[in-house]
């Protein structure tokens, strides 16, 4: 079976390109980690673009895996 390149698209990267590119977005998500440092209130639910497609499907298990334990 041939693997399909990986191309940069998809409804929630598109989202969160939005979102980090809007200046009172990031002025609320740096309001919000900082008074939610240690629980999910405190992150991005969709991640930051940038390095979203560095992320392999090992890391997001485990980072979805310690999500669910907080």
């Amino acid at each position: 079976m041939m693997q399909d390149e990986i191309t940069r698209k998809g409804v929630v990267f598109n989202e969160m390109k939005g979102v980090y590119s809007s200046p009172d977005s990031v002025n609320q998500r740096t309001v919000q980690h900082s008074l939610f440092p240690d629980n999910t209130y405190g992150e991005d639910s969709g991640g930051d673009p940038k390095v979203i497609p560095e992320l392999t499907f090992e890391e997001f298990q485990v980072q979805q895996a310690l999500l669910v334990e907080r």
